[in-house]
């Protein structure tokens, strides 16, 4: 469950930064999340707007809030969880006009959190193996370690979708065949 609170932001010193919880991080707030600039004004706005309304003391600055403070809260003034999240996620794929292709439904398909975040970093992958520059294209995939938090420069091998096992072997026999 993530979770993100007043007090990730002010342990992070930076407005583009939030310290969170995840899973394995036993409610500590040990993740580093980094914000683009369009993500912080929206968060701003919803903190001033949205939060204002629901928040119990009517706090309208994260300063305001104690360290525990849950950034988001629901119509009943709790903490945005895990079961919040999934119950507005479903009604959202609930409402979704069918997806047609010409005449012909397609079956609908749904997508967890984390397959939303395995395709941007897949999307990411596929678009840095276009950079010409060998070194740029390091420097891109270590930015793309820092922004998911991972721990492990390997873990990156678990989402890099950006060559088909065609284009692998195709590489590898071309490899073997100018090393013999």
């Amino acid at each position: 469950v993530l979770c993100m609170t007043a007090g990730g932001f002010q342990k992070a010193k930076d407005p583009y930064q939030a310290y969170i919880t995840n899973k394995g991080s036993y409610g500590r707030e040990e993740k580093l999340l980094r914000l683009t600039p369009p993500i912080e004004a929206a968060l701003v706005r919803y903190v001033r707007t949205e939060r204002a309304k629901l928040d119990p003391k009517g706090h309208k600055r994260l300063s305001q809030l104690d360290n525990t403070d849950p950034i988001f809260l629901t119509q009943r003034r709790t903490s945005y969880n895990r079961d919040a999240f999934y119950h507005h996620w479903r009604r959202l794929f609930a409402a979704r006009p069918p997806q047609k292709d010409g005449e012909v439904e397609l079956p609908s398909l749904e997508y967890t959190p984390h397959d939303m975040r395995h395709l941007r970093v897949t999307v990411w992958l596929a678009n840095i193996r276009k950079v010409e520059n060998t070194q740029e294209a390091e420097m891109l995939r270590r930015c793309v370690q820092r922004r998911m938090a991972w721990r492990s420069p390997l873990t990156i091998h678990c989402y890099d979708h950006s060559f088909t096992e065609r284009e692998e072997e195709e590489a590898f026999a071309h490899f073997q065949q100018k090393t013999e």
